[in-house]
């Protein structure tokens, strides 16, 4: 019910751009409705909670009132690290110095309204099932075929890269979603998808075996946060 209408009216926020881009005359004003493709997810995921009469106050307050362990931030620290590490080593791209802090604050406020509306609103408030990881896999994948329109028409990848990304973007939403899962406050995927957007800047095909080996450590890392301690 959610998942198809934030896909529809997301892909048409690009619909403009892609015609402009074939030669049709669209006015400046109608173009820059791409602008809205990041936020129509929370959009239409306010408006769905309005229509269950669903506090949104008291909602994004359960989003964020879990407390966070410090062990949890310190695999953040590291996540970051390994991004950075691989950025040094195999990066097309390097950090533009001057320019970092308001890079990194807007992007925080782009991976704030994504996760709260794929994990926080989607993930968060699927049905419970004993097994977690098709509803994990299930809102990874709906959000990386989601990006597809701002892939090909703002970024113009090609259909041959397509499926890298696609891998790549699975794999980065399994890690938000065990974090949302787990850590069960929104804070954490928003800073680990903060982390992923600024730190790691190698292409796509080092991004994948980086993402899988953070999403490994991540989940072993939980596994060993849930054991009990030795007597």
């Amino acid at each position: 019910m959610w998942i198809v209408p934030v896909w529809c009216f997301s892909a048409l926020c690009y619909l403009p751009m892609y015609l402009e881009q074939h030669g049709f005359a669209i006015p400046h004003s109608i173009v820059n409705v791409k602008y809205l493709f990041v936020a129509m997810p929370l959009l239409i995921s306010l408006l769905m909670l309005n229509a269950e009469k669903c506090s949104i106050r008291k909602w994004l307050k359960n989003l964020f009132s879990k407390g966070i362990r410090p062990s949890t931030w310190i695999v953040c620290t590291l996540t970051a690290l390994c991004c950075i590490l691989c950025t040094y080593l195999f990066g097309e791209e390097k950090w533009d110095i001057p320019s970092l802090v308001p890079n990194i604050i807007y992007l925080l406020f782009m991976a704030a309204l994504e996760e709260l509306a794929w994990r926080g609103y989607l993930l968060h408030d699927m049905p419970k099932r004993k097994s977690k990881f098709i509803p994990l896999l299930w809102v990874s994948l709906g959000w990386a075929v989601w990006h597809i329109p701002m892939w090909t028409v703002r970024n113009s990848i090609s259909a041959a890269e397509l499926p890298y990304w696609l891998i790549y973007t699975v794999l980065v939403g399994l890690i938000l979603g065990v974090h949302m899962i787990k850590a069960e406050n929104t804070a954490v995927p928003i800073i680990v998808h903060t982390v992923f957007n600024t730190a790691l800047l190698a292409s796509v095909r080092i991004g994948i075996p980086v993402a899988l080996f953070v999403f490994i450590c991540t989940v072993f890392y939980y596994k060993a946060a849930a054991q009990p301690p030795p007597q």
